[in-house]
């Protein structure tokens, strides 16, 4: 008798134990992954009904959606068949302690032609709708971008029913000419823009430089005035009251070649 009570108890220790350790298990396993592989091309578009070049992601203009669930880690491999550099960005996953994946330049390499990146990206305690686009080269006005529907994980209820549908709607602006004639574009008027501000800034040094040139050249002549006004009046003799004529510029006839002046100041001019 005792030894089959003996025998039940290390039973239940055991189921015990096993439990704890299931549940242990439990509460540390890994968020899921999801995996994606994408292969970036050139592909004809038509937004408006005319035919222009646009970037494809897997062939699909837009590219495909991302459809993940709170806390999912996401694995995505994109594969660059441009003729480019291309670079694909994250609006409003935040990216927690991998900054460094957000796909921007600065903190992102571009993906060079013929070559892939993988980014890990895990949306973290998110929920709701955000979109992906590429950030380089005008992509964006090419296409490249898509949409991120992160839902909430099954086991946390919402306060209200299920969609009749689930759709993503993408606005942007579009035109006739390819991304790349449009940054051709952009670029040259830049470039016309830089062009005006230098010759501002040139035109704007030059006025001041004559402003100091001319500004000098006043004090110079005003301090140069005084001095001959005093000596000629008290060497005029017959001129009592030391007065020149009133059309006489004394700084320049004094020291100028007007000679009939220089012979009655005399022996003042030396």
């Amino acid at each position: 008798m005792a030894l089959i009570i003996s025998l039940a108890r290390v039973k239940l220790c055991s189921l015990l134990y096993f439990a704890a350790a299931s549940l242990f298990a439990i509460v540390r396993a890994e968020d899921p992954y999801r995996f994606f592989d994408w292969n970036v091309t050139y592909g004809d578009i038509y937004p408006l009904g005319v035919r222009q070049q646009g970037i494809l992601i897997n062939g699909q203009f837009p590219g495909p959606d991302i459809h993940s669930v709170t806390n999912d880690n996401l694995i995505i491999n994109v594969y660059n068949s441009l003729d480019e550099p291309f670079l694909l960005s994250w609006n409003g996953i935040q990216n927690r302690r991998n900054s460094f994946e957000d796909g921007v330049w600065g903190t992102t390499c571009p993906i060079p032609p013929g070559k892939n990146f993988t980014y890990i990206l895990q949306v973290k305690d998110q929920i709701g709708s955000f979109y992906y686009f590429p950030s380089l080269a005008f992509h964006k006005a090419a296409g490249g971008f898509g949409g991120i529907r992160i839902l909430s994980r099954p086991r946390i209820p919402v306060p209200f029913p299920d969609p009749a549908g689930d759709y993503t709607v993408l606005i942007g602006d579009w035109y006739k000419s390819n991304h790349t004639d449009l940054k051709a574009h952009l670029d040259g008027v830049r470039s016309f823009l830089l062009l005006m501000e230098f010759s501002s800034m040139v035109v704007d040094l030059i006025v001041i430089l004559l402003l100091l040139t001319k500004t000098e050249m006043t004090e110079r002549r005003a301090s140069q005035s005084t001095t001959p006004v005093s000596s000629a009046a008290s060497c005029v003799g017959d001129n009592v009251d030391g007065q020149f004529p009133p059309d006489m510029d004394i700084f320049t006839d004094v020291l100028g070649p007007r000679s009939r002046y220089k012979k009655g100041l005399g022996g003042c001019l030396g």
